[in-house]
């Protein structure tokens, strides 16, 4: 069943965010800029307001952008890009997206629906600066971001980024449990793009641990059906800490008490 649109009055009176192009050229590489009439040469991506669901993709010199666009659904909008750089997916870090739940991952740039300028900016920026050293310092601020949430005691959370009310969750289960979810998404964008930065990797090691340590002292009701995420996060992290040739500390988080995590060296291919 189609679903019924809703807020059109929002959408109609946001026209102004759909006056902004994509750009290409070999001296430049990508840039955005407002639109002219007649367009400029060089446009490659030109923004919109249309109602309902649009896919787009978009291929030049060595990139592949697929944009997808859902407008006219109030909460149910979004707006978001997967980016692929001579064949590798480029994952997008913005540690506000740790505040929302659905409709966002680190494996698309998302931005608030209508916001053509900020996604064009987020995949200008990810193109431009496609080196190992802004990799990591972008994955660091993400994964300590995420190892604060887990050692609060309650977290503001959104439900999407169109929703504009905040909730907050309140108690280590829950805030586990988003964690959890978000560590998972991590993972699965790492193997999406197939990381190997050995500094991004350490830090996303330090998380597991404390996130394998937070688990050992939580109350979790092994009868609610919002455990199982926890069980599927503990299967990633296992795979993922065994691929780094840390299996043990994995296990020895299990192991009592009074034993402690082992520092492991890692060894890269």
């Amino acid at each position: 069943m189609a679903l019924k649109k809703i807020n059109t009055q929002y959408w109609e009176e946001n026209k102004w965010h759909h006056d902004c192009s994509l750009y290409y050229s070999d001296s430049k590489g990508l840039y955005s800029s407002k639109n002219t009439f007649p367009l400029s040469t060089g446009i490659i991506y030109q923004s919109h307001g249309y109602k309902g669901y649009h896919h787009d993709i978009i291929e030049v010199n060595g990139l592949k952008i697929k944009i997808d666009s859902n407008f006219g659904y109030d909460n149910r909008s979004y707006l978001r890009a997967s980016v692929e750089m001579n064949g590798q997916r480029l994952l997008d870090f913005d540690t506000s997206k740790l505040f929302i739940l659905n409709n966002c991952s680190i494996a698309t740039f998302d931005v608030k629906p209508y916001e053509w300028n900020t996604l064009f900016d987020k995949i200008i920026v990810a193109t431009n600066n496609f080196i190992p050293k802004f990799f990591s310092k972008q994955s660091i601020a993400y994964t300590e971001k995420l190892r604060e949430i887990l050692n609060s005691d309650s977290v503001k959370i959104k439900g999407t980024f169109m929703n504009e009310k905040e909730y907050v969750w309140n108690g280590d289960f829950i805030v586990t449990l988003l964690v959890a979810d978000k560590i998972t998404d991590l993972i699965n964008g790492f193997r999406l793009s197939q990381v190997n930065d050995k500094i991004t990797i350490e830090y996303t090691l330090k998380l597991c641990r404390e996130f394998l340590a937070k688990l050992r002292i939580i109350d979790a009701d092994i009868t609610d059906s919002r455990t199982k995420r926890l069980s599927d996060t503990l299967f990633l992290i296992h795979e993922f800490m065994y691929e780094n040739d840390c299996g043990l500390d994995f296990f020895s988080a299990f192991v009592g008490e009074k034993k402690k995590m082992m520092t492991c060296e890692h060894s890269f291919r």
